[in-house]
């Protein structure tokens, strides 16, 4: 549990160092000077007011941020499949995307991305085995005939 109303208490009141902060608490300096830190951003003081208890401390503390997305998620599947294709290549592919999305990706940054996507994917060996090549006549190799 975190214990910001005792370290305000004791940085403001008893004047304590925040190793001295932290070994009251139990907690590292440094987690002791974060939590000092996110109180002077959110213009939180000593002494509290009664009704700020330690979750309402919590809650303005240490709010959920939502990631900011500036490009929308590229469908790297999609694209792999399409490069399974004939004539088909990474900078057509890029070329469509950046139609879509004017303010996308630059081509080596989807390249990066792309093949950073193909990395976590199962590798997969696919060999194409033509009807007859491997067929041994037995006339012309007695020795493989048995096999």
């Amino acid at each position: 549990m975190r214990r910001i109303r005792d370290i305000l208490r004791l940085k403001h009141e008893a004047r304590f160092s925040d190793r001295q902060i932290a070994k009251i608490v139990s907690s590292s300096r440094s987690t002791v000077q974060a939590c000092l830190h996110r109180c002077r951003e959110a213009a939180i003081g000593w002494p509290l007011p009664t009704e700020c208890d330690e979750a309402a401390l919590i809650a303005r503390l240490y709010r959920r941020r939502a990631p900011v997305r500036t490009r929308p998620l590229i469908d790297f599947a999609h694209v792999h499949r399409e490069l399974a294709r004939p004539g088909v290549t990474r900078d057509l592919l890029w070329r469509e995307y950046r139609e879509r999305e004017p303010t996308g990706l630059a081509y080596t940054a989807f390249c990066n991305h792309y093949r950073r996507w193909l990395a976590t994917q199962e590798l997969v060996l696919r060999q194409e085995h033509l009807p007859g090549r491997q067929v041994v006549c037995r006339l012309c190799r007695p020795d493989r005939a048995d096999r």
